[in-house]
């Protein structure tokens, strides 16, 4: 059973059936992974253990063990592009997550589980390090060559957000994979940039960590929206400094 960050105790009798393997006197079956000391705010040093540099681990190298979280527990804050406190309408317009293609420029969609890079360069205004995200989007009825979207992401650790990215206004193009589909993938970037809230001499605290990514995208001419996530896992993008 995958470990579940931010739930609360589940009734041992009337737990899920999708807990099969869970222990019948199990109260607490939503335990923090991180408990042990590899959250980001407990990392005094790098944990060479978890982060890899250059790129993600290879079939030999040896990974230590950090259950990938179930983050379907975790409350998510409602759409930035929807004011107010009133009721945000259902999502219906279907979102995937990925990254681009650095040779043509296509969307390729990520896997659940996925090692993504931290990058480097400037967070509104300041040295920082993000994970860059594309998306791709089905809207209906559109034929256009480019579409107007409005597009949020948050990065979670353990229920709680510790990057975040917005477009207030973006272009996006058709993609020609995917029938009334755009996307923001392009040959120039991986995507929009989606920051960690610290400074840069941090990332080690960040480097081989599990984040929940969450997009938001709604269409800005017929107000239709939706959202996608994915678990994805941090590595550090630049080589190890000897």
């Amino acid at each position: 059973m995958l470990a579940c960050v931010g739930c609360s105790p589940v009734d041992p009798v009337t737990k899920d059936a999708g807990d099969a393997g869970a222990s019948d006197t199990q109260t607490e079956p939503c335990d923090d992974p991180y408990a042990v000391g590899a959250t980001p705010a407990n990392r005094s040093e790098l944990d060479e253990t978890v982060c890899f540099f250059e790129s993600p681990p290879g079939p030999g190298d040896q990974i230590a063990e950090l259950p990938m979280p179930d983050a379907s527990c975790c409350k998510r804050p409602r759409p930035l592009f929807f004011k107010g406190d009133g009721p945000v309408p259902a999502p219906t317009l279907q979102v995937e997550l990925g990254t681009s293609s650095p040779t043509t420029g296509n969307f390729v969609p990520w896997k659940q589980g996925l090692w993504v890079p931290m990058e480097y360069g400037n967070n509104g205004g300041s040295a920082g390090f993000h994970i860059s995200v594309a998306f791709r989007v089905v809207l209906p009825g559109h034929d256009e060559a480019k579409v107007k979207l409005k597009v949020q992401a948050r990065g979670n650790f353990a229920c709680k957000e510790t990057a975040f990215g917005v477009s207030p206004v973006i272009w996006v193009r058709q993609d020609g994979e995917l029938d009334e589909g755009y996307t923001n993938a392009s040959p120039l970037k991986s995507g929009m940039r989606v920051a960690f809230a610290v400074k840069q001499n941090m990332w080690f605290q960040y480097c081989g960590i599990w984040v929940d990514m969450h997009l938001a995208v709604q269409d800005v001419s017929t107000g239709a929206w939706g959202e996608a996530s994915r678990m994805v896992r941090t590595y550090q993008s630049i080589a190890k400094m000897k």
